[in-house]
């Protein structure tokens, strides 16, 4: 039979349902049903989308939503609403009007987008209403004319009555039992005490509830209020017709309202799919010829409590057969699969890590349970083998089968060929099954079966307790033995248990299983032991980035100080040639004053004859001694590549320099030593500094230590602009380089770059 009831699946849509905040949205959640393969690749996409929408902007703006069919439905007949049932219809025009502007604000959300711009939001509807109906749900005078003036006769006609009460009150005060006029049937009376009811003329409306008092409307106010019961009757026929106006409105805009109804509780769902996700760390599958769910947990149990574990099967292994102790967790995991596939087909969102893959089943097939019935004459073997025979018949090749302790119910020899044997038929059948089982044929047969594998739940020999965990490859034990004692078993009846067991095991696969298991152990403990390994290596990675973060902080800090130092020599150099040349331009220079000057001018001549030498035609080749024309540097080309030279100061340090700013100049003594030995080398592997800083493929922080990393390796250089890959994606990194840029003084201004230079996915930044 179909897995829904076994696997409590409305309990999982209710899940859903939860987090809708409007009725009909809560109502799909709980009567979604299999979408066509074509619906559900939309739905995924859809969701998609929306957890991106939901991590970056947060909720889209639905307010709690009324189901308005059955208001539109009385409206289009012409029937009248009620100013609750109006204002209700309003705010669904400005709920539509609110998601419009939110999707406005929103960037690759295509499907948001599309839904934006043919959803109606009704406005002017929306304002005649509120023009109408106040926020009280009353409907206010300038509602119509006729409204304002009966509502202005009214205020008029009461101003009358109540000019005339400090009279009425005072003339019969003796004869009231509460010296205050009240209303009666919509007529102002007197509360009269009966013994004195003559002695005030007027018309008797009734007792009070104690039938001590009288109510009496005097005759002076008999007209004034008749007049006033007439015009509260004009009031409320005034009051229907706005009311009527109202809904004939809504009638001939009905069908745009149920639209907007309907697309909303559409995405009221979507949204509650992307908030499950975001609490419970869900992701959306994709549709695949494969079953692979990573970390796939029991959503019911709740993310804490139950313990993820891995899917895999394939049409080349289709067929996965999980052994293991009492209460270990098999029935679960069967569980675990059978949930997630039923809700990958109603296109919710999945309990388990990202990257899922599920086929589009053609059926989901459970055996889970005991299915034994009095009134139906079941046992438990024969409901199992009942619903079995069932699930065969409603399987193909494109199905999933899920078998719970396939052949128990019987004698252990015959339950382990009835089981043996529907595997065969499974496996001649091509579906997806999986199957647990304690039966030693059934694990020997998926060792030995081509498509038919083994897992085991594991079990933790020294606290005697399941872990829960599953391992593919192996099959596993069911420590009955063990677990008999703990559970209260006598001791010496487990002991004679364990000698009649150990007797027949020669003939057993036992043996072997116990032997693998082992292997297994070994193995895992050897991983563990290698990602021992591996974290020592990242720590010794990050100690030497760190390492390197250090010594480009030197090395900007060098660069700084040694640009400071040839301004303040230049600004000096620039004053005294001043001094010299104003001296010499002086009326009345006397001749020693004059030849004075000329020996400074020459002098600073001498010092900056090199800078002003022309360079030499000969072409620069690795190993020359050069002078930068833009920076005070000297060092040795270490590298040619293209118009770019690497040079290398006395100091150790490297820059990637333009070859035309380069002159070949004279090598100082200190500086004319070969390089040699690991300096040469050193030398050799320096790499340029690129024009570009490709962020791409990386996680935000790592992105914004590149990024940082990048421009200031810049500034040292001298680069005055530089371009920034990151992509379109999400649009996280782009914002990251637009707040870094904005934020750092060195940086003068950026700009989307131009459309040969990698348009919106790349930034242009301009250094100071």
């Amino acid at each position: 039979m179909e897995a829904y009831e076994e696997l409590q699946i409305d309990r999982l849509k209710a899940l859903f349902a939860a987090r809708c905040l409007t009725v009909r949205g809560k109502e799909k959640a709980l009567k979604v049903g299999f979408l066509s393969k074509l619906d559900l690749e939309e739905t995924l996409n859809g969701i998609r989308e929306m957890e991106l929408v939901y991590a970056r902007y947060g909720a889209i703006p639905l307010q709690t939503g009324e189901d308005l069919r059955p208001l539109l439905n009385l409206a289009s007949k012409g029937a009248g609403l009620d100013e609750h049932q109006l204002k209700q219809i309003a705010e669904e025009g400005k709920a539509a009007a609110a998601y419009k502007q939110f999707a406005a604000g929103v960037e690759d959300a295509p499907i948001l987008t599309r839904i934006a711009s043919y959803i109606p939001s009704f406005p002017s509807l929306v304002e005649e209403i509120d023009r109408c109906i106040d926020s009280s749900f009353y409907v206010v005078d300038k509602a119509s004319p006729e409204l304002r003036s009966v509502r202005s006769s009214i205020k008029s006609t009461t101003r009358a009555i109540q000019d005339k009460l400090s009279s009425l009150v005072n003339d019969y005060r003796d004869y009231l039992s509460a010296p205050t006029l009240t209303m009666r049937d919509g007529h102002y009376v007197l509360p009269v005490l009966n013994a004195y009811k003559s002695k005030v003329p007027g018309n008797s409306l009734g007792y009070s509830g104690s039938g001590a008092s009288i109510f009496i409307e005097p005759e002076r106010l008999v007209s004034l209020n008749a007049k006033l019961s007439g015009l509260l009757e004009e009031e409320k026929d005034e009051v229907a017709k706005v009311l009527r106006r109202l809904s004939a409105l809504v009638g001939s805009q009905a069908e745009d309202i149920e639209l907007t109804n309907d697309t909303l509780s559409d995405e009221d769902l979507r949204l509650a799919k992307a908030k499950w996700m975001s609490e419970n760390e869900g992701h959306v599958g994709q549709i695949s010829s494969n079953l692979y769910i990573p970390d796939g947990w029991h959503p019911l149990l709740g993310k804490e409590k139950a313990i993820p574990n891995t899917f895999s099967l394939s049409k080349k292994r289709r067929l996965l057969v999980i052994s293991g102790p009492n209460a270990g967790g098999k029935t679960v995991a069967l569980k675990t699969v059978g949930i997630i596939a039923i809700l990958f087909k109603m296109g919710f969102p999945l309990p388990c890590g990202q990257g899922a893959e599920i086929p589009y089943f053609s059926s989901i097939e459970a055996d889970i349970g005991d299915h034994q019935s009095l009134d139906d004459n079941l046992s438990t073997f024969s409901g199992h083998i009942h619903s079995i025979a069932t699930c065969l018949k409603n399987i193909d090749s494109h199905s999933l089968l899920l078998l719970d302790e396939v052949g128990t119910g019987t004698s252990p020899h015959e339950g382990e060929a009835i089981a043996v044997a529907l595997l065969e038929k499974v496996l001649s059948i091509g579906c997806f099954a999986l199957v647990s089982s304690h039966f030693e044929l059934v694990k020997e047969f998926a060792l030995s079966e081509e498509g038919a594998s083994n897992a085991c739940m594991e079990f933790d020999e020294a606290t005697l307790e399941p872990t829960y965990h599953l391992h593919v490859g192996s099959p596993g034990e069911s420590f009955a033995l063990v677990l008999s004692e703990r559970f209260g078993l006598d001791h010496d009846v487990v002991s004679r248990a364990k000698q009649i067991a150990k007797d027949g095991e020669e003939v057993s696969v036992a043996a072997s299983i116990k032997k693998l298991s082992s292997l297994i152990k070994e193995n895992e403990d050897l991983r563990a032991s290698l990602k021992e390994k591996q974290r020592q290596i990242e720590d010794e990675r990050a100690e030497l980035s760190k390492k390197e973060a250090s010594f480009e902080k030197e090395k900007k800090q060098f660069a700084e100080s040694l640009e400071a130092k040839t301004e303040a020599v230049l600004a000096k150099a620039k004053s005294q040639a001043e001094e010299a040349i104003k001296s010499l331009s002086q009326p009345g220079v006397k001749l020693h004053e004059a030849v004075k000057a000329k020996a400074q001018l020459d002098e600073l001549m001498k010092e900056d004859d090199g800078a002003l030498s022309p360079r030499s035609a000969e072409p620069l080749k690795e190993g020359d001694y050069v002078e930068s024309l833009d920076y005070p540097l000297q060092g040795t080309i270490t590298k040619l590549s293209g118009k770019k030279a690497v040079v290398s100061s006395s100091k150790g340090m490297s820059f990637t320099l333009a070859i035309d700013s380069l002159k070949r100049v004279a090598a100082p003594e200190s500086a004319k030593p070969s390089l040699k030995g690991a300096v040469l080398d050193g030398l050799a592997k320096d790499k340029s500094l690129s024009l570009e800083c490709n962020l791409i493929g990386l996680r935000y922080e790592e992105a914004k230590q590149e990024l940082d990393r990048y421009l200031d390796s810049c500034r040292v250089k001298g680069f005055k602009r530089v371009r920034i890959i990151h992509g379109l994606g999400s649009g996280a990194l782009k914002r990251m380089t637009a707040e870094y840029c904005k934020t750092h003084s060195f940086i003068d201004r950026f700009e989307m770059a131009g459309e040969g230079e990698g348009g919106a996915g790349a930034t242009m930044v301009y250094l100071k």
